[in-house]
């Protein structure tokens, strides 16, 4: 449960509107498709109906039509009328034509704004980023995940081609060449599975390296993910298919004949090392995983308390459990009601921010691996201006809550996802 959990927070990263970093944002995605369903059968209702009147008009031109015959405009009179009528007609029914509502029905799902906010190519490749974050979190294979099965059970829909291709897609551009190799794998066996395809062969291989939103050559992805892994005779394999598949790539010749002779030089290729693992961020995903168990002597150790160092406590103590000493970990339980965090909820929506990190130089500044909002600083503001509302009831119950009201505070995250 704990993993699926982590797995919806951290899927669900954009300049303008930061979709993927809250699930407030991806909720209301919910609703959009709903408003965008109802506008959709609009569109199509008034199209119907434009399109009907239009059947009128041209059933009305050919009754008219037949019951002339050549010798009608022989008259000058009725090659005037006839000119005449075509010509007002002809602006009516060009009118009819031209007034496809279209544009307006776009405006008013963009303009509205209790429509959602829609994500952008950025929110994409931030969900996908992290999903290949929690991929080396818990250890997920990319050919489980395209089967829709997240720690040996099936949670999600399966993925297509396309999908397995748009991950693979980001992590090449990320430089994540070993999860962009076993992604590009699965695209390519989704691939021959599927009928219509959801991608075009010819259409990937055509993709080139960082061109940004064009279709993309799995192959050349692939063949150089398992280079930069050190697999140069898969990389070979993979390129010598690709050129057979399309001699004229501009660049499959020149990279089969480069690592051809790589191999007969035997001068293998350096494998990339990921200068993003250390022993903290390992620790810290084995603990997230679950892998750092105690023993029973630590885990005798561990006890509950009641919080009782306030005069307010003394009424209203506070559960407190010790669930682990190194790193210390504390769990504080029914601080505040269910109701009480509605209202911090309903308070915080309308502010959330994406939430930043301290720089080294100080500055704070938005992080690729801290996909989250935050709402501190409106909730400070809140319990300042109404120390008698309901949120800052919970003041007196939370351990150095107070400290979020001082000039030196770091802020706490009043809702985030």
């Amino acid at each position: 449960m704990l993993l699926r959990g982590a797995l919806l927070l951290a899927v669900v990263g954009l300049a303008a509107g930061d979709v993927f970093t809250a699930m407030a944002d991806v909720e209301n995605l919910i609703m959009g498709e709903r408003d965008v369903t109802a506008t959709i059968q609009s569109y199509i209702d008034s199209e119907i109906a434009r399109l009907h009147k239009l059947e009128r008009l041209a059933n009305e031109y050919k009754g008219k039509a037949q019951e002339k015959d050549p010798d009608f405009v022989m008259n000058p009179l009725n090659a005037f009328l006839l000119i005449q009528q075509l010509q007002d007609d002809w602006l009516r029914v060009k009118g009819e034509m031209q007034a496809n509502s279209a544009s307006e029905f776009i405006k008013n799902v963009t303009d509205s704004g209790s429509m959602a906010k829609y994500p952008t190519v950025e929110d994409l490749d931030g969900a996908a980023v992290a999903l290949l974050r929690l991929q080396d979190t818990y250890k997920l294979e990319a050919k489980d995940l395209s089967r829709g099965i997240i720690g040996g059970e099936k949670l999600g829909r399966e993925l297509n081609a396309h999908d397995c291709y748009e991950i693979g897609r980001v992590a090449y551009n990320k430089h994540q060449f070993l999860h962009s190799l076993h992604w590009m794998e699965e695209a390519l066996r989704l691939l021959e599975l599927e009928s219509p395809p959801s991608v075009q062969r010819s259409e990937i291989l055509e993709y080139l390296a960082y061109a940004h939103y064009k279709q993309g050559d799995i192959l050349e992805y692939l063949a150089y993910a398992h280079y930069k892994q050190g697999d140069v005779p898969m990389a070979l394999r993979l390129t010598e298919e690709l050129y057979e598949l399309w001699p004229d790539h501009p660049r499959a010749k020149g990279n089969v004949e480069w690592y051809t002779n790589m191999l007969r030089s035997g001068d293998e290729a350096k494998k990339v090392e990921d200068r993003s693992r250390s022993v903290e961020r390992d620790s810290y995903e084995a603990l997230c995983r679950g892998e750092t168990k105690m023993n029973a002597s630590e885990e005798a150790k561990l006890y509950c308390y009641l919080k009782m160092d306030r005069p307010f406590l003394k009424l209203a103590p506070i559960k407190v459990e010790i669930v682990r000493f190194d790193p210390l970990a504390v769990l504080f339980k029914e601080v505040i009601s269910d109701y009480e965090i509605s209202v911090v909820q309903q308070l915080a929506t309308p502010k959330l921010a994406r939430a930043t990190v301290k720089a080294s130089n100080g500055k704070l500044v938005t992080t690729h691996y801290r996909i989250a909002k935050s709402s501190a600083e409106r909730l400070c503001r809140t319990r300042r201006r109404a120390p008698s509302s309901t949120p800052p009831t919970v003041s007196p119950r939370v351990p150095g809550s107070r400290a979020m009201t001082t000039p030196s505070s770091t802020g706490s995250t009043a809702a985030s996802t």
